[in-house]
């Protein structure tokens, strides 16, 4: 899922289509169900992904996480 933060009124149970800019010109799109809420935040469950996007968000995870353990070792 996703954590985002947003000054918007959302409601859990609230479908969203999600669009974020993993990499220069290159989106991810897909559609999330907001799962809680607080102040300025919302807590989201990814619903649905093409192939593709789902291809991008991996490829972006691997190299977080990858960069991250570089750092910590």
């Amino acid at each position: 899922g996703f954590f985002i933060l947003s000054n918007r009124q959302f409601a859990v149970g609230q479908l969203l289509d999600l669009k974020c800019e993993l990499y220069p010109e290159q989106f991810l799109r897909c559609r999330v169900e907001v799962k809680h809420i607080n102040e300025t935040c919302v807590g989201t469950h990814i619903v649905s992904m093409s192939k593709e996007g789902a291809v991008l968000l991996q490829r972006f995870l691997q190299e977080y996480y990858s960069l991250k353990l570089d750092r910590s070792g």
